[in-house]
């Protein structure tokens, strides 16, 4: 796979994790106005649809939308990497995965840019992994002399 393909499905990935409480929410409405049945944040309320009650199942699919504060943080991250794919698109650029000398260290910064919104300063550690193998690496590839 292109790394720019890579970085796009990266970028939509991050974008779904991202909007994923709000369209529940979305859903859970479409859903309670289907079958005329009351959602708000206030309470579950009843809501029988073939026999079954799904109030507390609509309900917290309704206030799923405040996951939404936490999952936000994937937004940055989704431009990040469709700005990545555009511009690699752009120039054109081998896929580094493939470079036996730089592969693990793009995987361990899309790791760590994936996990940032999660583990927050954790996932630098990751980074910095990646960039003292970057350093490690350049420093014993380039010739003495």
């Amino acid at each position: 796979m292109k790394l720019s393909t890579s970085l796009f499905l990266s970028a939509g990935l991050a974008l779904l994790m991202a909007i994923a409480p709000v369209l529940l929410t979305f859903i859970a409405a479409g859903i309670a106005q289907a079958y005329g049945c009351q959602l708000d944040e206030g309470s579950a309320h009843k809501c029988i649809i073939a026999g079954r009650d799904y109030g507390e199942t609509l309900y917290t699919m309704g206030v799923a939308f405040w996951m939404f504060i936490l999952t936000a943080l994937y937004l940055p991250v989704a431009v990040a990497f469709a700005v990545a794919g555009f511009i690699n698109l752009v120039r054109g650029r081998e896929d580094p995965s493939k470079n036996s000398k730089t592969g693990w260290i793009f995987w361990l910064l899309v790791m760590a840019a994936l996990l940032f919104p999660i583990l927050g300063l954790q996932s630098l550690l990751l980074a910095g992994i990646a960039a003292a193998l970057f350093w490690y690496r350049k420093k014993n590839s380039e010739p003495v002399g």
